[in-house]
């Protein structure tokens, strides 16, 4: 029952919701599916394109609303520099990746295993991806079959497709080729198919409740322990990381921060074995050319770590962590007045970083003597 009152409450709650999160976006596609059903606005029959165009009409400003929001986030974004190019991620690698990501999701929302707090780029085989492509194909094709008889799958279905769209890695954001996180809000289409796609199977069985309630009662069972066990995974740093090298192969940003949980350990030797896998895996990896510096630099070895500070800076010109680490390495190195050069680039890039103008100032005070500076 439409009315002026509602539509602007909802027009509120949908701002308050792109201000916490960009991915509600898809709320007005979601809201035509919901038309469909459960609310039966409109049906799957042919001649009723007039009904979807004031359908379409009734969520205008909230396409419009989306519209805005997405041209201000991927504004930040580039400006940032958290939006991946398409030569670190080709356009070829993102396609292949979406399918095999919603594949990957399904399984893990049956049974989540294996999960990692971060899932890096690889190279897929084909037959993943051509297997995700008509796992999703044919689901869609059935759902369609299916529609006028059990309407809920079809909309439960292009729920979870079309909410996963802005996250999905066409338009990429970050290293990463998936994150569980994503799939709070798409997952729900699933759970609907599941809901009432158990009722209707169930309807003439004699003992549907026992059963439904057996089902559950084993599901909940079941997943009590999955979570059990994954919980554990976030004791701390290292038990995080540690179980994502388990979970997944050639993760270089998981060696990484393996990497960081042993040096705030001490433990410089195991942390330069894991910089030294990351760099392995991904000779480009600019985070991991500084943090093997800064392990080196620990260790008393200068040269070699200067080497991989300009590593770093070749990848990353822009890195002011990779600059004042350098600064440190010359300055240990006598080199005054080419440290306090780096010191600046570092302070222009990272102007509110106070251990930056804390190395500036002892480097100003000392100039040629080696003073106490502070690792970035």
């Amino acid at each position: 029952r439409p009315s002026r009152s509602r539509y602007l409450i909802v027009h509120g709650v949908f701002v308050l919701a792109l201000m916490a999160k960009p991915m509600a976006v898809t709320l007005p596609l979601i809201l035509l599916l919901l038309d469909l059903w459960p609310l039966g606005r409109v049906r799957l029959e042919s001649g009723r394109r007039e009904v979807w165009k004031q359908l379409a009409r009734e969520k205008l400003w909230l396409m419009v609303l989306a519209a805005a929001l997405s041209a201000v986030t991927l504004g930040v974004q580039l400006r940032g520099g958290t939006m991946a190019g398409f030569e670190a991620f080709p356009l070829d690698m993102r396609a292949a990746n979406a399918p095999v990501s919603y594949a990957l999701y399904l399984g893990k929302t049956l049974w989540p295993a294996n999960l990692s707090a971060f899932y890096p780029y690889r190279a897929l085989p084909a037959w993943a991806v051509l297997g995700s492509i008509l796992i999703l194909v044919g689901i869609f094709l059935w759902a369609i079959r299916i529609a006028r008889s059990y309407p809920y799958f079809l909309v439960g279905w292009l729920w979870y497709l079309i909410a996963l769209v802005p996250v999905i890695g066409l338009i990429q954001v970050g290293d990463q080729a998936r994150a569980d996180r994503y799939t709070y809000v798409p997952l729900i289409g699933i759970f609907i198919i599941f809901a009432w796609g158990a009722g209707d199977l169930l309807r003439s069985w004699r003992c549907r409740s026992i059963v439904l309630t057996a089902l559950a009662a084993t599901a909940i069972g079941g997943l009590t322990v999955a979570a059990r066990r994954q919980v554990r995974t976030w004791e701390n740093a290292l038990t995080l990381w540690e179980h994502a090298l388990q979970s997944t192969a050639g993760n270089s940003h998981a060696h990484v921060n393996v990497g960081f949980a042993r040096m705030d350990r001490g433990e410089v030797d195991k942390a330069v074995e894991h910089y030294g896998e990351a760099l392995r895996i991904d000779p480009n990896f600019a985070e991991a050319h500084n943090a093997l510096g800064v392990a080196l630099l620990k260790n008393r070895r200068h040269e070699e770590a200067r080497q991989h500070f300009l590593q770093a800076l070749r990848i990353k010109p822009k890195f002011g962590e990779a600059h004042g680490n350098l600064g440190l390495v010359l300055a240990n190195q006598g080199k005054a007045e080419a440290a306090l050069r780096s010191f600046f680039e570092a302070l222009r890039l990272k102007p509110e970083d106070a251990k930056i103008h804390l190395n500036i100032g002892i480097g100003h005070f000392g100039k040629n003597r080696r003073g106490n500076l502070s690792l970035l």
